[in-house]
């Protein structure tokens, strides 16, 4: 269930936060009741084409990241009457130098399809059909046998994907569609199934859970699935860095429950992953919980980067095990505020939609937009959309630029708040003559 960067970031946001210094080593945040609200904070109506909802939180972070609180529909069926393209959508990647020239290409694990959208046209055509890797006899088991994350290179002729039923990451050539395998197997034991991937330099990041252990009859996260990874995969859930130089695969962590989507920043000091909570079945990754965890490294004497601190941020969904979706695949956001500060926003799949999580201090979830579709993952692209994938669909929305009515808005919530500041103080005055005429009434009898 995943994707991977297509685009690096440095946007100017209009807003200003003072970022706090990082905690020590595996400092862990767990925000489960959030302060109360102002009127400026509440749910915001924000219907869209196929996954509407309301937006939560602070407007201000959202409206600096994202120029509209609507997503569009690009792939995907409304009508019962005709057939859906995509079942569930997955690994986003913008891929091109320019804006009039790239391309979107994403997978269907479950229809074991790679798609190109041309975005200016939105024309759809399959990329790779059928080269996720299972043999037939998997194929008849496997609940998602296709490609999942993609990434791509400096040169852009080169795809890295996790090929989800073949259990590797593979690198492409999308010229010659000639494929190359980079990891299959670590310490001698069969990789679990790559699930998402993203390239730095040399390096090759990707965290590899139990995804491709899912079965057709049993289309549900359980520990079915883990009892397979420990009979026939790693036995443990992880995060690995491959040294493309070297052919050399490291092992980062093996702690989370459901490595699922990563990130790593612009200059390669940070590397970010979600842990996909679902169900009840695992006490420490319950359905609701929502977790990022932060690798920070420093460079070695050889210059190789060497893991220095770590650090988590989790958050609760208020309505929990009733909310689907799960902290999933993600986009990093790398900005620079007001004052000269730089900032790391991860934008990505949470239970109930949309999440915008600010990593800077310990970190915190800042605002959702609750969609009516699981989101999957997201990518942003050069032409200024964001590209969203999940279940029966893909979507976009602009971003970079401050919501089109937002400042509007915010002079109308400040009247709506003062108004009801006045209406409340006239009320308390009204209740304290009707206690003095009360009281006097009683003193005259």
């Amino acid at each position: 269930m995943m994707r991977s960067s297509g685009v690096a970031l440095a946007l100017v946001a209009a807003w200003s936060h003072q970022p706090r210094l990082a905690d020590a080593q595996a400092a862990k945040v767990t925000i489960t009741s959030p302060r109360a609200r102002s009127k400026r904070e509440r749910s915001m109506d924000a219907t869209t084409g196929g996954g509407g909802g309301t937006i939560d939180g602070d407007l201000e972070v959202y409206d600096s990241i994202f120029a509209e609180r609507n997503l569009t529909l690009i792939v995907g069926e409304t009508s019962p009457d005709k057939k859906n393209p995509v079942f569930w959508t997955e690994g986003p990647l913008w891929y091109g130098l320019e804006a009039e020239t790239g391309m979107v290409y994403f997978s269907d694990t479950v229809y074991d399809i790679t798609f190109e959208l041309n975005p200016r046209t939105l024309e759809l055509r399959k990329f790779l059909e059928g080269e996720g890797g299972c043999d037939e006899l998997e194929r008849k088991w496997r609940a998602e046998p296709g490609t999942n994350g993609l990434a791509t290179g400096e040169a852009h002729r080169e795809m890295y994907v996790a090929r989800h039923g073949a259990r590797t990451v593979e690198q492409l050539d999308v010229v010659t569609r000639q494929w190359r395998r980079l990891a299959s197997h670590y310490n001698g034991m069969r990789l679990n199934s790559p699930n998402d991937l993203v390239k730095h330099g040399y390096y090759l990041y990707f965290t590899d859970p139990i995804y491709g252990f899912l079965e057709k009859k049993r289309f549900y996260d359980d520990t079915y699935t883990d009892h397979s990874a420990n009979e026939h995969g790693t036995g443990y859930k992880g995060v690995y860095r491959l040294d493309l130089r070297r052919n050399k695969l490291q092992l980062l962590d093996s702690t989370l429950s459901r490595p699922n989507g990563i990130q790593v920043s612009k200059d390669g000091s940070k590397l970010y992953v979600s842990d996909c909570c679902q169900g009840t079945f695992n006490d420490e990754c319950v359905q609701g919980t929502m977790r990022w965890i932060v690798m920070e490294f420093k460079p070695n004497d050889a210059g190789e980067p060497v893991l220095s601190k770590r650090r988590t941020i989790e958050a609760k969904h208020p309505d929990g095990s009733q909310t689907k979706g799960c902290a999933d695949g993600f986009a990093l956001y790398e900005t620079t505020d007001a004052d000269g500060n730089e900032k790391a926003f991860i934008v990505g799949s949470c239970p109930g939609g949309l999440c915008i999580v600010d990593t800077s201090g310990q970190g915190k979830m800042v605002a959702r937009l609750n969609t009516k579709e699981v989101v999957s993952n997201v990518a942003f692209g050069m032409d200024g959309y964001a590209y969203i994938t999940g279940r029966a669909g893909v979507w976009r929305i602009k971003y970079g630029e401050r919501a089109e009515g937002a400042d509007a808005d915010v002079v109308k919530e400040k009247e709506e708040e003062e108004e009801e500041e006045e209406n409340a103080r006239r009320r308390e005055a009204d209740e304290a003559k009707q206690v003095e005429k009360s009281k006097a009434e009683a003193g005259s009898s």
